[in-house]
């Protein structure tokens, strides 16, 4: 039987014999209780065999170490049945080294419920390392894909520059050739309206 809280600062036990928060050790105290437990069964079988007496001393015994509401009640029933006498809780014997053995049990039971705390802390603990790896790798990821961007970004702009810079020297040698060819024509036309007054000229002599 296990206490779900520490009586003396209220932290949870978790099946713990010694308080984690306070310190306080209840491993006597637990042991009295299973001592209790124990009691009662051997009061159960000895009342099932009909022994009423022996259900009686038993029963006795486990409300001194431990009086629990079912303890109470199971000798309230027992006493029901016989007439007997409050018996002494001296006359039943009692295991000496059933006690050490439960102290045993119950400090095994820590060792390997810390264990699987240490296990689980780890366990949590390499999680956590993992998330915060994957967590690096993707803001990585991410860094590389806005420099990727970006440099594309970069290289378009760059493209439409040289494209805008090649468009306006085309405009410029258009221009050029529309000049070129609008003085030739100027040329040629002079020529002719020289010609043609060349021959009027001796026409009209």
């Amino acid at each position: 039987m296990a206490m779900v809280q520490c009586p003396v600062c209220r932290a949870r036990l978790e099946e713990r014999s010694i308080c984690r928060r306070c310190g306080t050790d209840f491993t006597p105290a637990l042991t009295m209780a299973r001592e209790s437990m124990t009691m009662a069964g051997h009061a159960v079988y000895h009342l099932i065999q009909g022994e009423v007496a022996n259900a009686a001393l038993y029963l006795r015994r486990a409300t001194l170490m431990h009086a629990t509401p079912f303890v109470l009640a199971l000798e309230t029933f027992v006493q029901s049945l016989s007439s007997l006498p409050v018996v002494s809780s001296s006359e039943i014997p009692i295991e000496e080294s059933s006690g050490e053995e439960l102290a045993e049990e119950e400090l095994a039971e820590e060792e390997l419920a810390e264990e699987e705390l240490a296990e689980e802390e780890l366990a949590e603990e390499e999680l956590a390392e993992e998330e915060l790896a994957e967590e690096e790798l993707a803001e990585e990821e991410l860094a590389e894909e806005e420099i990727a961007e970006e440099e594309i970004a970069e290289e378009e702009i760059a493209e439409e520059e040289i494209a805008e810079e090649e468009i306006a020297e085309e405009e410029i040698a258009e221009e050029e050739k529309l000049s070129t060819h609008g003085t030739f024509i100027n040329k040629k036309h002079k020529k002719h309206k020289k010609h043609k007054n060349k021959q009027k000229n001796k026409h009209h002599f």
